[in-house]
């Protein structure tokens, strides 16, 4: 990792590492997360500047400090759910180590923190997730943007389990928002079983 001779001056780190794209003084930026000592846009820039540089062990502490209540960068989680969403999308790069910590956001309150925690758990993978996903998606009951991103999340899991349990709901006597879902996840996995439920 490159040094850097700004003393005590974060931001201007973070500037000028942002400006050349590469990964410079990165445990000081993280140093300065941890310590809040950046203001609100500026920690949003970093956000932003992890997600494009930072190497999949960078992106695990990263992952880290927004996960938890008590966490850093707790009040950023969305902000930084996106940017972990667009390093895999993008760089094809997921944090390194154990993910599972994901999983208890896929249950959030918070519509749009739930949307983007199914959405990972679906791209990373992670198994204890995807039983959630599951629960909730045959449980019925969801609001449908609701029921959508759990569909998004399972999506992600792909393979035959994933194509059972969206064939299974569409037709299945549940409500109809499930299984208008299950069909239209369906028609993208396996195209001939959702004109069969759709009949």
């Amino acid at each position: 990792e490159g040094k850097f001779p700004l003393q005590g001056r974060d931001f201007h780190l973070l500037f000028a590492a942002d400006a050349l794209d590469q990964a410079l003084g990165m445990d000081r930026i993280f140093a300065a997360l941890r310590q809040g000592s950046f203001r609100v846009d500026q920690r949003l820039k970093a956000i932003q500047f992890i997600s494009r540089v930072g190497n999949a062990d960078q992106l695990a502490e990263f992952f880290a400090m927004a996960v938890k209540e008590s966490a850093p960068l707790a009040t950023d989680q969305i902000a930084v759910l996106n940017a972990l969403i667009e390093a895999q999308q993008l760089r094809k790069l997921i944090p390194s180590g154990d993910l599972s910590a994901i999983t208890p956001l896929v249950r959030a309150q918070n519509p749009a923190l739930m949307e983007r925690a199914a959405l990972l758990a679906g791209l990373w993978k992670v198994e204890p997730a995807r039983a959630e996903l599951v629960k909730s998606f045959t449980q019925g009951g969801l609001e449908f943007s609701r029921l959508e991103a759990v569909a998004e999340g399972l999506r992600g899991f792909g393979g035959q389990e994933t194509m059972k349990i969206f064939a299974d709901a569409a037709l299945s006597h549940g409500d109809w928002a499930t299984r208008a879902v299950a069909v239209n996840e369906l028609a993208t996995m396996a195209p001939q079983k959702a004109a069969e439920a759709a009949v």
